[in-house]
Parts: C-alpha cells; sequence; structure tokens
C-alpha cells in the first residue's frame, strides 16, 4: 500500500489523494472487497510504520525533491 501510495505522490496527486488511492489500487491489486478499506487502520502500530516505511522509502528514492515536503504535509493533514 505504501509503494502504491508513493507512486500517486511522486506523480502529482496531493498527500491525502495519493494515500486513498494507494489504498484502493491496493485493494484492487489484492481482489479484495471495497469494504476491507473501513478495516484499514493506519494508527495500527503494525500497519501504520509497513505502510510509512515503504511509502517513505519509495517518495524519496522515485521523488526526492518533492518528498522533502512529505513531513510538512502530514502535519498538515
Amino acid at each position: 500500500m505504501g509503494s502504491n501510495t508513493a507512486k500517486h505522490y511522486c506523480g502529482g496527486f496531493p498527500l491525502s489523494g495519493a494515500i486513498e488511492r494507494g489504498m484502493m489500487q491496493t485493494l484492487v491489486s489484492e481482489n479484495l472487497p471495497a469494504s476491507a478499506m473501513d478495516q484499514i487502520n493506519l494508527e495500527d502500530k503494525e500497519i501504520g510504520i509497513a505502510f510509512f516505511e515503504n511509502f517513505l522509502a519509495d517518495s524519496f528514492a522515485q521523488c526526492p525533491g518533492r518528498a522533502r515536503a512529505i513531513w510538512r504535509q502530514i502535519v498538515e493533514m
């Protein structure tokens, strides 16, 4: 999910839109029902850490210039 979010973020989507699209893309690629999105809780420590590790690593690898603003955008959300 984090890698998909990074693709959308680096593609120019705002952070919140990239997270939504990354989640939806993951649900579709894993053939999960839309109701599974209600069960995704990024505040859950395990899920949140894995998501942000992948998202941050991929974002800084794919678009380091844009990724520098991630922390500010997270705080603003």
